[in-house]
């Protein structure tokens, strides 16, 4: 009862989420991109797409395939603070918080099913201004952009003997609203309120496809999956209002105002090819080493957009927990650094992120259960020649196990043992 209890929290507060990546770039594109891997791969350098050596449960390659006959459910959580700052001096700090996934996968002999809940990308920011004209208009402005894209995955995957190789059904849904307010008073009192926004909504199934070679001390992989095609709806509205004899009145008062709505109209957003390779090798005995390459072709839909990379490099040290006599020795440790190319630019510049990260696991009860910490430094953007940048601080919260399907019976219950019956010569 207690696990399944555990179990429906987990899904209810992944399910909920609607927090996504925050960024001061968001104005120009979608800065947060997540990969498929999971927290422990997270604080490794965002890499792990080959890595096997482990109970791995980021399925951002379908073709990752556990061996074991346990069924994994994963999920994390991210959370932290991150500070913004432009080229005029104006600096600002805000909150951050993001579930980026929930998998489950079961075995069935050589095949693997699962499910995957995850975010894609996405970019959040909320500009506040206040100042006064040379002629005495005193104007508020604020300005919202929500920009998320999430995805669903039906997994399957099959091993033969070193080799394996995964299919994974994608369904992606996402929104686009972008809103500019403005509150204008002047000196004759009379105010006036406008405001614009436009909001858009898309979705699409697709696909993707990887294989994966696994050996003693070496792994590779690679997936691929192609163009994709999202379509909804694109609506705009228009607000504005004007109140007079503003004297009697409460200074932070607003009036109702009027909107109109434009008619709906198609709208399309596309996504490019994508292909990633990874390695995971063992070097030494208890260290492992991971390297992941990711490439979204994104000049090919629009020439004034570049193509996406993002290298991941991560180390980790794991011990032979029964060769330790401490606790704190038999804990394994990670580290990994990672670079990427944004698709878009910034001040007719490209944009570069930097993201340094660590992390440590902590065994539960049972041989699967694993709690990971991790924590992760990231830098998005350049002051110099994109005039704009960020600096994210996110801890990193994860668990992995909770083998429910797989759980031992209870034999503790009391038998009948039969007596031996003694049999006479004759």
């Amino acid at each position: 009862m207690k696990r399944l209890i555990l179990l429906i929290l987990i899904i209810v507060m992944a399910c909920s989420a609607v927090w996504g990546g925050n960024s001061i770039l968001s104005f120009h594109g979608m800065p947060v991109r997540y990969y498929g891997n999971d927290i422990y791969g997270l604080s490794m350098g965002d890499t792990g797409m080959a890595d096997n050596f482990r109970y791995n449960s980021g399925f951002g390659n379908p073709a990752l395939h556990n061996a074991s006959n346990r069924t994994l459910l994963a999920t994390g959580l991210l959370f932290g603070f991150t500070k913004y700052a432009s080229g005029n001096g104006e600096k600002f700090v805000d909150d951050a918080l993001d579930l980026p996934y929930l998998s489950l996968s079961m075995p069935i002999k050589k095949h693997r099913i699962g499910f995957q809940v995850n975010s894609h990308s996405s970019g959040l920011v909320k500009n506040f201004r206040s100042f006064t004209t040379a002629d005495s208009l005193n104007i508020k402005e604020r300005h919202i952009m929500d920009r998320y894209i999430y995805k669903g995955d039906l997994i399957y995957s099959y091993r033969m003997g070193r080799f394996s190789a995964g299919a994974s059904l994608n369904y992606y849904f996402g929104h686009d609203v972008r809103t500019f307010d403005q509150i204008v008073k002047k000196a004759s009192q009379r105010f006036y309120s406008p405001g614009e926004g436009i909001a858009r909504s898309y979705k699409g199934p697709s696909f993707t496809l990887g294989a994966m070679a696994n050996y003693d001390r070496f792994s590779a992989a690679m997936y691929y999956r192609p163009n994709v095609t999202l379509k909804g709806f694109s609506r705009r509205h228009v607000i504005y209002s004007t109140a007079d004899n503003m004297n009697n009145r409460d200074p932070d008062y607003v009036p109702s105002r009027d909107v109109y709505e434009e008619p709906e109209a198609d709208y399309e957003y596309e996504l490019p090819w994508e292909v990633g390779l990874g390695t995971s090798i063992l070097p030494f005995k208890e260290h492992k080493l991971n390297v992941d390459l990711h490439y979204e072709a994104w000049n090919q839909l629009d020439s004034k957009l570049q193509d996406g990379i993002k290298l991941g490099v991560g180390w980790a040290y794991e011990p032979v927990a029964e060769t330790r006599d401490s606790y704190l020795s038999k804990l394994p440790l990670r580290a990994g650094f990672s670079w990427r190319a944004l698709p878009f630019k910034v001040n007719d510049e490209p944009v570069a992120e930097y993201a340094v990260s660590c992390g440590v696991s902590f065994p539960l009860k049972r041989d699967i259960n694993r709690l990971d910490l991790g924590f992760q430094m990231l830098k998005r953007g350049n002051l110099d020649t994109n005039k704009l940048s960020d600096t994210s601080f996110m801890f990193m919260l994860g668990f992995t196990g909770f083998d429910i399907i797989g759980k031992a019976g209870d034999r503790t219950a009391p038998r009948e043992i039969p007596v031996k019956e003694e049999m006479n010569q004759w």
